[in-house]
C-alpha cells in the first residue's frame, strides 16, 4: 500500500477513534457529571425576601461538597438539603438579600478536591417593603410599633454574623475571568515535486495553547484591573521569543499584559501601553511600559507622562521595559479643553525624548543605526463650530534627530558621523459640511529634509495638499472626488531629482431603487458603481552632474485607470461584473511609445438557495499589452467553491481554480490549479466547553514552458492536515 493510501487510512482512523472516543466519554460524563437549576433561574428579579432553591439533577453525594455565593458572599451555611439531597433551600428570614444586580453562583467540590461552577444566574434583587391600606391612623392617637429587632438579634441562629460579614481582604468586589483555547495540529503527509522542494518537516503533531486572565476589584473610588495573555507550544520554533533566543526561548511566554489602578479619575497603566496623539512626534507609540494619566481642574486640563521601551517586545525579561536606559522613551503631556459643550476646542502640547538601540522589533533581526531623538510639538483641534458643521486639527512639532555612537555597529571600523540637527513638520487638517450634497476637506503637510522622530513615522522632505469633496448628489447617488498634489526636495538643491505628483479621483455609487424611490426593484435592475484616478508623476528639475541620460531617464509617467461594476441579487442568489482599464503613459524623451496597458474583466455567481448547501462561481479575464515590445500575455482564471452542511455540528468545503496564462505571439504558457477539501465538526463537552474536529486535503500543481521546450517548469505538492481545537472556561 503507497504512502496516499496509508495516509488517508490514518486520518479516517483518527477520525472515527476521536467521534467514537468523544461521543463515549460525553455520554459517561454528561450521566454522572453534577447539573443545577434555580427557582430564581428564568425570574430576574426577585425580591430581598424571596426564597432560594436550588434544585440538582440527582442526589447529591456525601463526597461532594456544595458552595453558594450571591455576590461576593458566601451563603452555603444557610442552605439547607431535603431529605433525598436533591433540593438546596435558603429563606432569608433576618437578613434580606442585599439589593441591587447580583449573581448567584454554585460550585461543587469532588472527593479528589477539585471545585467546578456547575450554574450561575443573573438575578437582580428589589426591595420588597410596602405598606398595610387598612392601617389607619387618626390623628393625635399615638401608634405603637412592636419592636422585635431585638428578639430577633437573640434567635439561635448563629449564622447572621457570617451572612452579614464583610467580604475578607481590601477589595470590595471582583470580577475575575479566564479563557483557555488549546490546538492539536497534525500533518499526516506531505508530497512534493521535485524532491528539492521537500520541507524539513513532513509530518509533524504540534499543540498549541493560549490562556488569558482579567480580573476587576473595586474598593471605593480605587480600582484594580489587569489582563494576562500567554501562548505556547510543543514545536519551539514557534515559540514568541524564538527568533530572539532561538533553542533558549521557553515553549511558553507571556505574550503581552496590562494592569492598571485607578483612583478616581487618575489612572497607572504598567504593561503593554501606548501614548502619544502628535503625528509626527510620538503618535499612538506602543510598546511595554508605564503610563500615567489624570485630569485635574474640573476636567479641564489633563497631563500624562509614560516611559516606554523602545521596540515592542514578550516574554517575562524586561517586565516593566525600564531595563535598558538607553532602549527607551520618555514622554509628558498637557492638555487644556478651553471650550466643552456644543463647540470644542482643545490644546495639547507634548515633550519627548528617546533612544533606541539596534536591536529590531519582535522577531525582527534587520540590523538598523541607534537612534536618538528630543523634540516637543503643538496640537490644536476644534469641532462643533457653524452648526456642528465644522472641525479642524492642526499640529506643529520640531525634533532633534542623531545616530549615537553604536560599538555594536562600528565593529571598529570608522563610520562617517551623522551631524544631530533640529528639523520641523507641521499639517493642517480641515472639515466642512456644507450641506448633505457637498461635504469637504482640505490637508496640508510641510515635513523637513531629513525630519525624523524615534516616536512616530514621517515621510520627510516633502509639501503634501489634499482636498476632496463627498456627498450625495440626489437620492441614490452618492459621489467622491479628489485631488492631490505634492512634491520633494524643498531645499530645492541642484544635484537631486526634484518629483512632482499631481493625482484626480472620482469615485460614484447609483443605487436604481433610490434613485426611483422604489423600496424594491425587480431582480433585473443592476446596482452601479464607477471609479476614475489619474496620476501624473514628473521631474521638476535637470539635476547637476547626477548621471542622468539626457530627459530620457527624468521620470515623466502618467497612470490613468478606471473600473465600472454591476451587481444584480435576487432572493437566494447574486451576481456582480466588474470592469478594470488601467494604462501607464512614458513621456520621458526617447520612450515615448514604452507604454503598458492591462484590461481585466471579472464575473462571479453566489447561489444559497439552500440551508444545507450553499455554491459560488468565478470567471476572469486578463490581458496585458505592451506597446514598445509588441507582446500580450492573456490570463483566464475559473473557480468554484462548494459548501454543504449535513448537520448544524459539521460542515463540508470544496474548492477548485484554475488559473492558464498565454502570451502572443505564442511563445509559452502557463498553468496553475489548486484543490482545497475540508470537514469541520463542532462539538460540546459537558455542555460548557467548545470544541472543534477538521481535516483538510490541499493540491496545488504548477505548470510552465516555452514552445520549442527550452524552458519547462513542473510542480506540485499535496498535504493532509488534520486537527482539533477546544475552548475551555
Amino acid at each position: 500500500m503507497n504512502r496516499k493510501a496509508v495516509g488517508l487510512l490514518y486520518v479516517l482512523c483518527a477520525a472515527v477513534v476521536c467521534f467514537s472516543v468523544g461521543a463515549l466519554a460525553q455520554e459517561v460524563l454528561e450521566e454522572d457529571f453534577l447539573q443545577a437549576n434555580s427557582n430564581v433561574e428564568d425570574r430576574g428579579t426577585i425580591s430581598s425576601s424571596d426564597q432560594i432553591d436550588i434544585t440538582f439533577d440527582r442526589s447529591v453525594s456525601e463526597d461532594e461538597t456544595i458552595s453558594v455565593f450571591l455576590g461576593s458572599t458566601d451563603l452555603t451555611s444557610l442552605f439547607d438539603f431535603n431529605e433525598d439531597r436533591t433540593i438546596l433551600s435558603y429563606r432569608p428570614d433576618v437578613i434580606p438579600h442585599q439589593e441591587g444586580d447580583q449573581q448567584l453562583v454554585v460550585y461543587v467540590q469532588g472527593a479528589d478536591g477539585s471545585s467546578n461552577e456547575i450554574a450561575s444566574f443573573d438575578i437582580t434583587v428589589e426591595d420588597d417593603i410596602t405598606v398595610e391600606d387598612d392601617i389607619t391612623v387618626e390623628d393625635d392617637e399615638p401608634v405603637e410599633i412592636e419592636d422585635t429587632y431585638e428578639e430577633d438579634m437573640e434567635t439561635d441562629d448563629d449564622s447572621y454574623s457570617e451572612s452579614s460579614e464583610e467580604p475578607k481582604g481590601f477589595f470590595k468586589s471582583g470580577v475575575y475571568g479566564k479563557r483557555l483555547d488549546v490546538g492539536v495540529a497534525a500533518q499526516v503527509d506531505d508530497e512534493r515535486f521535485p524532491m528539492t522542494n521537500e520541507t524539513d518537516r513532513p509530518y509533524f503533531e504540534d499543540v498549541s495553547g493560549q490562556f488569558e486572565l482579567t480580573t476587576e476589584n473595586t474598593q471605593g473610588d480605587f480600582q484594580l484591573r489587569s489582563t494576562w495573555n500567554l501562548e505556547g507550544g510543543s514545536f519551539r520554533q514557534n515559540a514568541l521569543t524564538f527568533g530572539d533566543k532561538g533553542i533558549r526561548a521557553p515553549k511558553i511566554d507571556l505574550s503581552n499584559y496590562l494592569v492598571e489602578f485607578q483612583y478616581k479619575d487618575a489612572v497607572v497603566s504598567v504593561g503593554h501601553v501606548g501614548f502619544g496623539e502628535q503625528k509626527h512626534l510620538i503618535d499612538g507609540f506602543f510598546s511595554r511600559g508605564a503610563v500615567f494619566k489624570m485630569p485635574f481642574y474640573k476636567g479641564k486640563f489633563d497631563f500624562g507622562i509614560a516611559s516606554l521601551n523602545g521596540q515592542s517586545i514578550v516574554g517575562w525579561d524586561n517586565m516593566f521595559g525600564t531595563d535598558r536606559r538607553e532602549n527607551q522613551l520618555q514622554a509628558g503631556m498637557l492638555g487644556w479643553n478651553i471650550f466643552e459643550g456644543d463647540r470644542n476646542l482643545r490644546v495639547e502640547y507634548t515633550m519627548m525624548d528617546g533612544e533606541l538601540l539596534a536591536l529590531g522589533s519582535l522577531n525582527d533581526n534587520r540590523l538598523e543605526d541607534a537612534e536618538k531623538s528630543t523634540g516637543w510639538a503643538l496640537k490644536l483641534q476644534g469641532d462643533g463650530y457653524w452648526d456642528g458643521r465644522f472641525s479642524f486639527e492642526g499640529g506643529y512639532a520640531s525634533s532633534r534627530f542623531s545616530n549615537p555612537n553604536d560599538p555594536f555597529l562600528e565593529q571598529d571600523q570608522a563610520l562617517t558621523l551623522v551631524l544631530e540637527q533640529r528639523k520641523q513638520a507641521g499639517y493642517i487638517d480641515l472639515s466642512v459640511n456644507f450641506h448633505k450634497f457637498v461635504n469637504a476637506t482640505y490637508g496640508f503637510e510641510l515635513v523637513d529634509p531629513d525630519y525624523k522622530s524615534v516616536g512616530a513615522f514621517a515621510s520627510s522632505d516633502q509639501i503634501v495638499h489634499s482636498g476632496t469633496i463627498s456627498g450625495e448628489l440626489f437620492s441614490g447617488v452618492d459621489y467622491s472626488a479628489g485631488l492631490n498634489r505634492s512634491h520633494d526636495n524643498l531645499d530645492n538643491i541642484r544635484s537631486i531629482l526634484k518629483t512632482e505628483t499631481r493625482q484626480r479621483l472620482i469615485n460614484a455609487s447609483f443605487d436604481i431603487g433610490r434613485i426611483l424611490k422604489k423600496e424594491k426593484m425587480p431582480f433585473w435592475v443592476p446596482a452601479l458603481d464607477y471609479s476614475y484616478a489619474r496620476t501624473h508623476q514628473f521631474s521638476a528639475n535637470f539635476p547637476e552632474n547626477s548621471g542622468f541620460n539626457g530627459g530620457s531617464h527624468l521620470p515623466n509617467q502618467v497612470s490613468v485607470s478606471y473600473s465600472a461594476g454591476a451587481g444584480w441579487q435576487g432572493d437566494w442568489w447574486s451576481f456582480n461584473y466588474g470592469y478594470d482599464h488601467s494604462k501607464t503613459d512614458n513621456k520621458q524623451t526617447g520612450r515615448q511609445f514604452d507604454d503598458f496597458l492591462n484590461i481585466s474583466q471579472n464575473y462571479s455567481l453566489s447561489i444559497n438557495k439552500w440551508d444545507w448547501m450553499y455554491m459560488s462561481f468565478d470567471f476572469g479575464t486578463d490581458r496585458a499589452f505592451s506597446l514598445a515590445a509588441n507582446t500580450t500575455d492573456k490570463t483566464t482564471n475559473w473557480g468554484v467553491n462548494l459548501g454543504f452542511r449535513p448537520t448544524e455540528k459539521d460542515n463540508i468545503s470544496a474548492s477548485f481554480s484554475e488559473s492558464r496564462g498565454r502570451n502572443m505571439p505564442l511563445t509559452g504558457e502557463s498553468r496553475f490549479q489548486t484543490l482545497n477539501i475540508g470537514y469541520n465538526h463542532s462539538f460540546r463537552i459537558l455542555k460548557r466547553w467548545d470544541g472543534q474536529y477538521y481535516t483538510r486535503f490541499g493540491r496545488t500543481k504548477s505548470d510552465a514552458g516555452t514552445y520549442d521546450f527550452v524552458s519547462q517548469d513542473h510542480s506540485s505538492r499535496w498535504n493532509i492536515n488534520t486537527g482539533l481545537n477546544v475552548s475551555f472556561f
